[in-house]
């Protein structure tokens, strides 16, 4: 019988901090999607919050905030801030990766380094070769991938060949071959329709237009 009750108490207590949770994680995404901020960190760094979620996501929550808000200023100090904070491989993967892509669009090559160097510890090889391609062209006008970009655009679709077909249009444009870096860039455009690099690439056709 006591068994039975501890068992029951057990069960009780897990459901309820699940119910508590779900209850705060709700109220800071209302919050945001408000964009009432004020409120929001507010709430974030109440003792409830703090009792029921771990600092690595609170932190995170904030980083999420900073993004929407746009404060570029403020999210680079939160990236500092959360890689003083103890984290799991998966977690250090997943910060380093948002981390990268934030100074790849500022055109930051020592903080892009870095962060490659960090995925790479983390030891997932598929980001971090993507990663690297990725700096390679965008940073270092790398023209090495085009060959075989060019049989891989054949073999996919959707998303995935929009962004080959992105990175080939920035090659063959590093290649001052403007012919085929504004047809790869049109087809980018429409497979990444709706995505934030439609915007990038429509800038970049806009720059290089003749």
């Amino acid at each position: 019988m006591v068994w039975v009750v501890f068992a029951i108490v057990i069960v009780t207590g897990f459901v309820g901090t699940i119910y508590w949770k779900n209850r705060i994680f709700n109220k800071l995404l209302k919050l945001m999607q408000e964009q009432k901020f004020e409120e929001f960190f507010k709430y974030l760094d109440s003792f409830s919050t703090k009792m029921m979620y771990a600092p690595f996501n609170r932190e995170y929550m904030r980083l999420n905030a900073f993004f929407l808000m746009g404060d570029e200023k403020k999210i680079r100090k939160q990236f500092d801030v959360m890689f003083t904070k103890g984290m799991s491989k998966k977690q250090n993967l997943d910060i380093s990766m948002k981390a990268f892509y934030f100074y790849l669009d500022d055109n930051n090559k020592l903080k892009v380094r870095e962060m490659l160097d960090r995925i790479q510890k983390c030891g997932n090889d598929e980001f971090y070769t993507q990663c690297k391609i990725m700096a390679d062209v965008l940073m270092e006008k790398s023209v090495a991938y085009i060959d075989d970009m060019e049989q891989q655009v054949k073999q996919c679709d959707g998303v995935d060949r929009g962004m080959f077909q992105y990175l080939l249009g920035v090659q063959y444009l590093n290649k001052n071959d403007h012919k085929n870096a504004m047809q790869h860039l049109r087809c980018a455009q429409n497979d990444l329709k709706g995505s934030p690099y439609e915007l990038k690439i429509k800038q970049l056709m806009k720059e290089n237009a003749k």
